[in-house]
């Protein structure tokens, strides 16, 4: 069976592991200001219709990945990079990571249309090498700090 694609709102038994997730990629450089932290943030994205909204990939009822968009930065810090973001993508390591990063992505842009934005922006740590984003159509457009990480900045034009 192939892998499945879905809205994390039909699995919201996930939804904790999203959390996660968020958590462990970037709890370190940010924090959530609600009660309940990222459960909240990943939550939130638990919906069919609206952003932010967020994809879980899975294959034979076992969960293995996840993406997210939002409508503007996720923090005020990267405000000056205007449009939607893809704010998590996240994949257990397996031989065809890359891929299944690319399919999500892929996911992540087909939404990003429906909703009519143009460009996605994302950012991935500088020393993070684990996905080949400038391989995959993004584009370096700036770099931050973020608690004492340097964090890229990048940009995809959506087609």
């Amino acid at each position: 069976m192939p892998i499945q694609i879905s809205y994390l709102a039909d699995h919201p038994e996930w939804i904790a592991k999203v959390a996660e997730w968020f958590e462990e990629e970037w709890g370190s450089v940010w924090k959530p200001r609600t009660f309940n932290g990222w459960w909240d943030i990943a939550a939130n994205h638990s919906n069919h219709s609206r952003l932010p909204i967020a994809y879980v990939a899975h294959k034979n009822g076992r969960i293995f990945g996840a993406a997210a968009l939002d409508p503007h930065p996720p923090i005020p810090l990267l405000d000056e990079f205007a449009g939607a973001w893809m704010s998590g993508l996240f994949l257990e390591r397996d031989p065809y990571e890359e891929y299944h990063k690319a399919l999500m992505v892929q996911k992540i842009c087909e939404t990003a249309l429906s909703f009519d934005h143009l460009k996605i922006h994302t950012i991935a740590r500088v020393a993070d090498q684990r996905f080949n984003y400038e391989g995959h159509g993004w584009e370096q457009v700036g770099t931050v700090e973020m608690a004492a990480c340097q964090v890229r900045v990048l940009q995809m034009i959506v087609r």
